[in-house]
């Protein structure tokens, strides 16, 4: 019993793992405009 809780703890974590990564060129990619908008307001 306990062995599959940590094969469904270890799934979790990977999905986790696996959606920040995915996620991650998004979340640059608005920091990098935003970071952009507020760049050409200061000039």
């Amino acid at each position: 019993m306990v062995n599959c809780w940590l094969k469904i703890l270890k799934c979790v974590r990977f999905a986790a793992a696996a959606a920040i990564v995915l996620s991650l060129p998004d979340f640059l990619f608005e920091v990098y405009q935003s970071e952009f908008v507020i760049d050409s307001l200061v000039r």
